[in-house]
């Protein structure tokens, strides 16, 4: 599953989106480019598409942040992407906790 998670400036998680058309929209508005498989020759990518990963992307009013599954790949304007989340967001565990905890679920396989 994908999810696009806006936080304000403090932090706070605010609106989630984890419908695949509104996170493509969401992603559009900010310049981002993501897809499922091969990238298009020439789009520079920033992610590995073997595993599952968090990105956090700067906005004026805060950051957004991507959670990409397995075998998707993401490409970003320069300047936007945050190389190590500012200290109130969460780390990639905490922030699959909390999106698990948003949707009802536990987290724990079957």
């Amino acid at each position: 599953m994908s999810a696009l998670v806006y936080f304000d400036r403090d932090g706070a998680w605010g609106e989630t989106l984890v419908c695949e058309g509104r996170i493509r929209g969401g992603l559009q508005a900010l310049g981002v480019v993501h897809g499922r498989g091969k990238a298009p020759p020439g789009v520079p990518v920033l992610r590995p598409q073997g595993e599952a990963a968090v990105f956090y992307l700067a906005l004026a009013d805060g950051w957004a942040g991507l959670l990409c599954e397995a075998g998707e790949w993401v490409a970003v304007p320069e300047g936007l992407h945050v190389a190590e989340p500012p200290a109130p967001l969460p780390a990639q565990d905490s922030f699959i906790g909390q999106l698990l905890a948003l949707m009802g679920e536990d987290g724990e396989e079957a």
